[in-house]
């Protein structure tokens, strides 16, 4: 989990991401099968009065880095709408996932090797520059082998 990290506006805003490893069963894991498909799901949440009046678009991505020698990817990117957001009070609750095909990441001649994972969430302002929202949740080690034949 990680707090949005705000650059200071007028008003109190806050706000909080979280992501987590998925296997194809629908658990958290921190252990991938290459032939199986898998996913980062994300939750986050801004907070304050003037919260639910922000537009703009949130961008999801996910970057693996391999620990040792090996491949390096970051996923490409989900873009949500803020106005997609469900708003509860004073409170825009957003979620998506960033899902991998079987086979990714590719191990080359490895059967296993492991990865370092980061979500990574940023806001765009409507005219698609970078705003002033940002938060990063670092998912740990995820190993990833291959156990085919």
């Amino acid at each position: 989990m990680a707090t949005v990290q705000i650059v200071p506006l007028p008003g109190p805003l806050s706000g909080e991401f979280q992501a987590t490893v998925i296997d194809p069963g629908g658990a958290p894991t921190n252990v991938i099968r290459t032939q199986d498909a898998w996913s980062v799901a994300c939750t986050w949440h801004m907070d304050g009065p003037i919260a639910p009046l922000l537009a703009g678009t949130w961008e999801l991505r996910v970057s693996l880095e391999s620990i040792g020698s090996g491949p390096e990817l970051t996923s490409a990117p989900l873009l949500i709408n803020y106005a997609a957001g469900a708003v509860v009070g004073n409170s825009v609750s957003f979620n998506g996932s960033i899902n991998f095909a079987a086979g990714t990441p590719a191990l080359g001649a490895s059967d296993t090797i492991p990865f370092q994972v980061v979500a990574h969430l940023f806001f765009k302002e409507p005219s698609g520059k970078p705003g002033p929202f940002a938060a990063n949740v670092d998912l740990g080690v995820v190993q990833v082998y291959d156990d085919a034949p």
